[in-house]
């Protein structure tokens, strides 16, 4: 069966190998109609995307249409399936030989999965939805449309890539996810729940100093380049952090089975937070040592100045900043993702 993929260059391959498109045209029509398969793409939006302000003659697009009839039948898929409508052009191709389905429905069926429980399932179809990129989505197509169209696609990955994060960290395996987590935190520095996700990796695997420098790396970049704090389900799992390092002898904690409520302003689900809503304090950091005022400070100015405390006297090797510090021995951290209710620590040694 022929392959049509758009999450990296846009190809179309046949039997043994790739079929030759005929160029960008032909590439950017076919990502068109792949984007929508089975959903008719008016003309004028062809020509748009193709050529922008300077369009040929609609009889050039007729032409283009043709050469990539061309290419379908040399794919061993029936021409015919790239007919024409009243007012544009339709791709009717099984669903199962484009990528982007693939990943879609493999990244659907994995969300569900974790709602249910089944991380076991909701890993492995999470792991096979990404398995289908092969780098940046369309990734041979230039202009303002496929650019557009490729940030809303790497998106749809990156939430991805975090849900199967979470995922495998529930199952503990976050010495297995700890490469490629601070790889993808590397290059998205914004993302909380990435961030939240592999301070919890760091921890699990006795890297405490690491998971805390990630939460002031984080806080350094959201400050610096937004202007806002991180939000409070990052703040609550740095604190947690800290809270359960302080414990001579940690014991599980009562919980109340409640979980927080969605992040307010963000994208339901995501973990992420509108940052419009969250102007930064524009206050200095506070002296630790200084008498509370008579009016106190916010909670979030309170987490600010606490962290750039720690982060402070971390960046001078002040080895008492390290809330493990007094455990002798590797110390390992279990629990949930942010937002759940516990953190166990136990001791060896």
């Amino acid at each position: 069966m022929a392959r049509f993929q758009v999450l990296g260059p846009v190809q179309l391959t046949g039997r043994d190998s790739a079929v030759n498109l005929g160029g960008d045209k032909c590439r950017c029509l076919l990502a068109n109609l792949l984007i929508e398969p089975g959903r008719t793409v008016p003309t004028e939006t062809l020509m748009d995307h193709a050529w922008g302000a300077g369009q040929p003659a609609r009889s050039t697009l007729h032409r283009y249409v043709t050469r990539l009839r061309g290419a379908l039948a040399a794919a061993g898929v029936n021409p015919g399936t790239l007919r024409g409508t009243a007012n544009g052009y339709v791709l009717d191709i099984a669903p199962d030989s484009l990528d982007l389905h693939q990943f879609r429905e493999r990244t659907r069926t994995g969300r569900a999965s974790a709602a249910a429980g089944d991380d076991d399932t909701a890993a492995g179809e999470l792991r096979q939805g990404l398995d289908q990129w092969s780098g940046d989505a369309l990734a041979n197509v230039t202009g303002d449309w496929a650019e557009r169209i490729r940030h809303g696609l790497e998106r749809n990955r990156l939430d991805a890539l975090t849900a199967w994060a979470q995922a495998e960290l529930r199952r503990g395996r976050h010495a297995q996810v700890l490469d490629e987590l601070v790889t993808l935190a590397g290059r998205h520095p914004d993302e909380e729940p990435l961030a939240a996700a592999l301070m919890l990796a760091h921890a699990r695997c006795g890297q405490h100093t690491e998971a805390l420098r990630r939460y002031h790396l984080t806080r350094q970049h959201l400050v610096g380049t937004l202007g806002s704090e991180p939000g409070p389900e990052l703040r609550g799992l740095f604190h947690r952090l800290l809270q359960a390092g302080k414990q001579p002898e940690p014991s599980p904690p009562r919980t109340s089975g409640r979980r927080p409520g969605p992040a307010a302003s963000g994208d339901p689900g995501s973990g992420r937070v509108d940052r419009t809503r969250q102007p930064n304090s524009g206050r200095p950091p506070r002296d630790p040592d200084a008498q509370p005022d008579d009016e106190a400070e916010p909670r979030g100015t309170q987490d600010a100045q606490e962290a750039q405390h720690t982060q402070d006297r971390l960046a001078t090797g002040d080895q008492t900043a390290h809330p493990y510090s007094s455990f002798h021995g590797p110390t390992v951290i279990h629990g949930d993702l942010v937002g759940r209710d516990k953190i166990v620590i136990q001791h060896s040694g």
